[in-house]
């Protein structure tokens, strides 16, 4: 009899410690990127070159993909589809606009098709709608969440809900892939925003902003990138990244320092400033990132950064479209994808008061919508310039803006329903469906995109 007590005893004792064990095994530190061990100044531009491929040179393809959930991700595949389907005459002879495209902004979900497409490249038209799109990523992570296997990591201050997300995204949507992956040759330079949250500054998960913080970017896992861009504050948590500034020899950029020289005011200063600022890893040890949108919802502000915000050397565009391979450019072309519903006019037509919800979330909608207004137009007018610098009197560079978002529906009823979809990570196939054909068929009517075809004697030869 003792010596059977005394057997489960022991047995007790053994699953306890088992248990402990598995439980210490749960509790997850927080997540710690790789350092950057030595900087390197002329990295950037080799990958820029590995990138690029077989790109035609006098073609310039930018494109900015805005946030808003599934919604935004599948308006952004639908205009990816398009571009297939289009043909264009390059330099290099008739090739398709999507094998074009030589950088892609974007923030929040407009930055899963992004990401999926320079990591899978044609394999997203077979697979991202099955693997994202029409899948609800929402209630999957919703369900990690709350299952009993993350109560312990859950418990840990330093482990949180968009830490869930993120390996979620790395196991069934990125399969563990890296930002070094991401440099398929060919594929599109891909930057994806987030916001830090204590500065509110944009960080961009590029090898120029993981310089600053001496950040090794090419071990970077893709999802967690993902994470930080869509965590949108209260209903995710930020995703942390440590600097290690000072720690790999880096050493401030010209145009950085140009910009900090440059009168207030000057396009890029702040941005400059709070750059300058992370690389006192002693004042700013941890950047918490939250939503891109919060900083620029639709990507576009990036663009201008990387096509010289300043008056530095380093920064003449002449310069840096030689370094990307663009040194013989004669159209520059900017597609902005844009999934922002329409302002509740509705409101104007009853006496009604509406909700405390709904107002508060109608004035942080009215704050993105104009802070994107000023984005569109100051993106409009660089670019504009940037065409007449590079232009001569042998060669005119041309300059086209193309909007693609839900003002472009013809119909109204169906311009209704696209306006009426949320921006949650949970869509029905309709849903789906109506956002990426409407994506098509919005660019396709675009009189400025149809002015670029002309430029390029291009013409859509698919469905």
């Amino acid at each position: 009899m003792v010596k059977g007590v005394h057997k489960q005893v022991y047995t007790i004792r053994m699953l306890a410690i088992c248990l402990c064990v598995i439980l210490s095994a749960c509790t997850h530190p927080r997540v710690v990127q790789k350092p950057l061990e030595q900087w390197d100044a002329g990295k950037s531009e080799i990958v820029f070159k590995q990138v690029a491929g077989n790109r035609s040179s006098d073609v310039l393809v930018l494109m900015a993909f805005s946030g808003g959930g599934t919604r935004a991700a599948s308006f952004s595949y639908g205009v990816l589809q398009e571009i297939a389907a289009t043909m264009v005459m390059t330099a290099d002879g008739r090739r398709r606009l999507l094998d074009e495209v030589d950088l892609i902004s974007s923030v929040s979900g407009g930055s899963f098709p992004n990401a999926y497409f320079a990591l899978y490249g044609e394999a997203i038209f077979q697979n991202f709608e099955t693997a994202f799109l029409r899948k609800d990523i929402q209630g999957r992570v919703q369900d990690d969440i709350f299952s009993p296997a993350s109560w312990s990591a859950l418990s840990s201050s330093t482990y949180s809900r968009s830490d869930i997300a993120a390996a979620y995204y790395h196991e069934n949507v990125f399969h563990g892939a890296t930002f070094a992956d991401l440099n398929r040759p060919g594929a599109p330079v891909v930057v994806i925003n987030a916001t830090d949250l204590a500065t509110g500054i944009r960080v961009s998960f590029t090898r120029p902003f993981f310089d600053i913080i001496c950040a090794d970017l090419d071990a970077f896992p893709v999802a967690r990138a993902l994470a930080a861009t869509s965590a949108v504050p209260i209903l995710l948590t930020p995703i942390a990244l440590k600097n290690y500034a000072g720690s790999c020899g880096y050493k401030t950029t010209p145009w950085i320092t140009a910009l900090l020289q440059a009168e207030q005011g000057t396009i890029g200063k702040a941005q400059a400033q709070g750059l300058a600022a992370f690389q006192d890893a002693g004042k700013h040890p941890w950047l918490h990132l939250v939503d891109g949108g919060i900083a620029d919802n639709l990507g576009l502000r990036s663009l201008v950064a990387l096509f010289g915000a300043s008056s530095g050397a380093e920064r003449d565009p002449r310069m840096v479209l030689a370094k990307r391979g663009h040194e013989r450019v004669r159209h520059i072309l900017i597609m902005l994808v844009n999934s922002n519903n329409r302002p509740h006019l509705e409101w104007a037509l009853k006496q009604d008061t509406p909700s405390v919800l709904d107002v508060a979330a109608a004035v942080s909608t009215d704050q993105i919508n104009r802070y994107s207004h000023d984005s569109i137009e100051i993106t409009r007018l660089f670019f504009r310039k940037l065409a007449k610098q590079l232009s001569t009197e042998d060669k005119e560079v041309t300059f086209d803006f193309v909007r693609v978002d839900f003002k472009g529906v013809a119909e109204d009823a169906e311009r209704e329903k696209l306006n009426n979809i949320g921006t949650s990570f949970r869509l029905s196939d309709a849903e789906v469906d109506l956002l990426i054909s409407n994506a098509r068929k919005v660019l396709r009517a675009s009189p400025e995109f149809k002015t670029f075809l002309e430029r390029v004697n291009g013409k859509t030869v698919g469905p």
